[in-house]
């Protein structure tokens, strides 16, 4: 008992470790992709940033395809046959899988190559993507076996390798690259081939550090065994999620090139990227909440498990609200302090965006319920049924509203697919993720926003001064209207006992060390 207590001590520590890892990777990378549309934006201007958009949501669904959904089920395999002590399936499951998706991310690299000009001209009307798709056909390949070779790294628990290849060094090349092919001049070919040779080194790394570091892919005289028919079996599911969750996150994109403008299409590009850093929150605690409440599920302990759904739901809310209210108080600023005057018109689609995406985020934990409750099925089924609905609103809403429809089509389609898993997780266990500690957030915000939608009225515009002044002022506004929302939170007694309990069962289940944290919201309960 003592030894399967130690073992269990240490797969908790793995994986607390691992979830610390993945959000640092996180951290790293979405400041970086940020700073990486910014450039896009302010060199490329919101025609050619269109064009480049378009071609990244294209080449994004054909190399879907092109890896036919093996990542997680080389994940699984791996891990299954390591545990097991079969080294000869997990060779197979690594040899396999390389060589499938090597073919496959070649037949898709080129149909997009050679489609290109159908693409562009017959389906966007854009003479000027035709080259940008034939050379983002070449990141493909790099793209598929890259991101086996990460899985790879994952699997023999190995996160390191992935944190700093693919979020910060592969980020650090595609922003160094495409500040210098853009600024001399290519446009949105330069930005294009920056993807293209930044692939390139993120494979030969990615291909060092695997074959030096995680496994030796040409090990000579090794016995190897396919499990082929199992590998398809388990990721064919998979690949239909990942090709739902792309479609949407790609058809506004889509949607607005074929049906409005690449000029739009571009403004609408800015203010998507802006509204998703309210995802920051509800990626930190996802890592958190699932082991704590699979546990607490598994040995029935449902009214624990009611606390922690509704404490977690709380800490999100209370998180990306008041962050939703900035934006929807500064969106104007906020585009043309990053991305420059011209893409100010944006505001609206990042308001609607902001508020659609805030009740999004906010119930990550609703559809993280899912996975514990064994309703992964629905996974699927909820992905299908919002892709759809997101389809049919781009096309309704875009000729009608434009870069607002667009907008409209993917907050509703959002709110629409968490609704899905709301409904479905209470009609499982009779347990709803709200409860009345919600309004003290509530009030926090709305008084935070009151005082600074009062004061905007008063001092002059941020958009009066000159950049970097503005970009300072921005930030200070930001900082400020977080400090004036977390003292009205304290002050109305926002913060409970409930927290630092839950914060314990986070510690107790994942074995991080998070006292600080406790310690903190005790001195102001």
């Amino acid at each position: 008992m003592v030894f399967l207590g130690c073992l269990i001590m240490h797969d908790l520590k793995v994986i607390a470790r691992g979830a610390g890892l993945v959000f640092l990777g996180f951290l790293i990378s979405k400041p970086l992709a940020y700073l990486y549309r910014v450039v896009l934006a302010r060199f490329l201007g919101p025609e050619e940033l269109g064009i480049f958009s378009m071609g990244l949501a294209v080449v994004g669904i054909v190399t879907v395809f092109g890896a036919i959904g093996l990542y997680q089920g080389v994940l699984h395999f791996v891990v299954v046959y390591q545990s097991k002590g079969q080294p000869e399936k997990v060779r197979g499951t690594v040899l396999g899988s390389l060589k499938i998706q090597l073919i496959t991310s070649l037949v898709a690299a080129a149909f997009m190559f050679f489609a290109a000009e159908v693409i562009a001209i017959d389906i966007f009307q854009q003479p000027g993507l035709v080259l940008v798709l034939k050379l983002l056909a070449l990141t493909i390949p790099f793209q598929i076996i890259v991101s086996n070779f990460m899985i790879l790294a994952q699997a023999f628990k190995k996160i390191e390798y992935k944190v700093l290849l693919r979020n910060l060094l592969e980020n650090i090349a595609k922003l160094v690259l495409t500040f210098w092919l853009v600024f001399i001049g290519l446009g949105a070919v330069g930005a294009s081939l920056a993807l293209a040779l930044a692939g390139a080194f993120a494979l030969a790394v990615s291909f060092v550090l695997i074959q030096k570091r995680v496994f030796s892919i040409f090990a000579s005289g090794e016995k190897t065994v396919y499990n082929l028919k199992e590998l398809f079996g388990y990721s064919w599911p998979l690949f239909a999620v990942g090709f739902f969750m792309l479609i949407m996150g790609n058809i506004d994109t889509i949607s607005l090139g074929i049906l409005n403008t690449a000029y739009n299409t571009g403004i609408y590009n800015v203010a998507t990227p802006t509204a998703r850093i309210l995802e920051i929150p509800s990626f930190a605690l996802a890592a958190l909440f699932l082991p704590v409440v699979t546990g607490l599920y598994a040995n029935k302990k449902m009214d624990e498990l009611g606390r922690t759904y509704k404490t977690v739901t709380r800490w999100l809310f209370s998180t990306t609200f008041p962050c939703t209210l900035f934006a929807l108080l500064f969106a104007k600023e906020i585009l043309s302090t990053m991305f420059g005057s011209v893409y100010s018109q944006g505001w609206p689609a990042l308001a609607i965006l902001a508020l659609g995406f805030c009740i999004f985020y906010t119930l990550n934990a609703v559809r993280s319920m899912l996975q514990p409750l064994a309703k992964t099925k629905f996974v699927l089924y909820n992905t299908i049924a919002a892709a759809v609905l997101n389809i049919f609103l781009n096309i309704f809403l875009i000729p009608l509203f434009g870069i607002v429809g667009a907008a409209l089509a993917t907050a509703l389609s959002y709110i629409f697919w968490s609704s899905l898993a709301f409904f479905e997780v209470y009609a499982a266990i009779k347990i709803h993720p709200f409860s009345k500690a919600f309004w003290k957030p509530t009030i926090a915000s709305l008084l935070a926003a009151a005082l600074f939608f009062t004061g905007k009225r008063i001092i002059p515009p941020i958009d009066s001064y000159q950049f970097p002044l503005k970009l300072i002022l921005l930030v200070v506004a930001g900082a400020a209207f977080l400090a004036v929302y977390a003292t009205i939170l304290i002050g109305i007694k926002g913060l409970q006992q409930e927290d630092i309990e839950i914060l314990k069962a986070i510690e107790s289940k994942t074995g991080m060390k998070i006292a600080f944290v406790r310690n903190l919201i005790k001195r102001f309960i």
